[in-house]
């Protein structure tokens, strides 16, 4: 018999649209795979749940890759861990500041070849 799993993040629960709950959700596995070796299913996992969490209009998948964006351009900076390896963190936020750039300019072709793929088919 199939299993149901439901994930509450509970660190940002609240009323919001589905942009900002994926584009967190997205981030947070990003980092994970930026930062800590051997965490390359984490850009699997993005790919899953992206899919599993179905269709949206590709204004809503843009909408989602500058939360994206804005989260890798902020949180490094915020977690000590990461935050002694400054080059990593440069480069993050540099991503972060690439996907923005893409998604405020509708360059759907730049999102398609990231970790957020799955929502621009």
């Amino acid at each position: 018999m199939p299993k149901t799993l439901w994930v509450i993040d509970f660190e940002l629960t609240q009323v919001s649209l589905p942009p900002f709950d994926l584009g967190q959700m997205c981030a947070e596995l990003y980092l994970l795979f930026h930062f800590t070796p051997d965490n390359f299913h984490q850009l699997t996992l993005i790919a899953a749940f992206l899919k599993a969490y179905g269709t949206m209009s590709q204004r809503d998948g843009l909408r989602t890759a500058v939360v994206f964006g804005m989260h890798l351009i902020v949180w490094p900076w915020r977690n000590p861990t990461w935050k002694g390896d400054r080059d990593k963190v440069q480069r993050c936020a540099r991503f972060g500041a690439e996907c923005v750039r893409a998604a405020v300019n509708d360059d759907v072709d730049l999102l398609k070849h990231g970790p957020l793929c799955a929502l621009f088919p």
